[in-house]
């Protein structure tokens, strides 16, 4: 059964780089939305569905980038925007990652 997402997801329009999780680059992308459990990728190739990742978030606007390791949940292309929706679900992170995304989801609140 697909795990029901806990946590509200905020727009974000975050850049992000994209991994894999012996930290080869793959894509350049644009986390879409972020939540504290995933966040929703907007980029230019396919990832696939259970591969391990490490992602790059760089929010800027005074927030220090950090790097989240996740999973792919789910990658689907999107004919008329030409670019893929990729759903991430986070691993456990770090104390220090996750102050770090907590820090970027309550900016994106007060937005």
């Amino acid at each position: 059964s697909q795990q029901r997402r806990q946590e509200i997801r905020w727009a974000a329009g975050v850049p992000a780089d994209v991994q894999d999780e012996v930290g080869h680059h793959l894509t350049r992308a644009e986390a879409a939305d972020v939540s504290l459990g995933g966040a929703l990728l907007k980029c230019e190739v396919g990832l696939k569905e259970g591969q391990s990742l490490r992602v790059m978030l760089a929010p800027g606007e005074g927030l220090p980038a950090f790097t989240v390791t996740c999973r792919v949940v789910k990658s689907r292309y999107q004919e008329q925007s030409k670019q893929h929706f990729v759903s991430l679900q986070f691993d456990l992170l770090a104390p220090k990652t996750f102050a770090s995304l907590k820090r970027l989801v309550s900016h994106l609140v007060k937005r």
